[in-house]
């Protein structure tokens, strides 16, 4: 089994959709979160996109990075993980990084962008 189909299989194992995506909701895993997961799920979530961050494929690691960036509410717990993947070799998991980050909003993560768009104006690698 590929590595995206070990990532794909988790995160649709895990992601519990709400009944009514307006509102929280309570499931069996306990009340749900704005985003429709539970606590557990939301966690399980986290660390699967977290470590897909380290992937050998740069194709896991962009998604993990773009998915970071759409979980609902924005997952604070990732900028750590999120600023180190600014210095990955492949452009397109550091953009979608800076994106990912650009959404989280804390001023620790602007920052982080500001950074590695300096260096990217400063040395042309997009």
């Amino acid at each position: 089994m590929t590595a995206f189909a070990v990532l794909l299989s988790a995160l649709c194992a895990f992601a519990e959709p709400p009944a009514k995506p307006s509102t929280g909701t309570v499931s069996s895993g306990g009340a749900a979160e704005p985003g429709g997961y539970t606590p557990h799920n939301r966690g399980l979530l986290l660390s699967t996109l977290l470590g897909s961050l380290k992937d050998p494929d740069e194709n896991i690691r962009s998604k993990a990075a773009e998915d970071l960036g759409q979980i609902n509410p924005v997952p604070v717990e990732a900028t750590p993980d999120l600023i180190r993947a600014l210095k990955d070799p492949a452009s397109i998991v550091r953009n979608r990084a800076a994106e990912a980050l650009l959404r989280i909003g804390t001023p620790k993560a602007k920052k982080a962008v500001m950074a590695y768009r300096k260096r990217v104006y400063k040395t042309g690698s997009w």
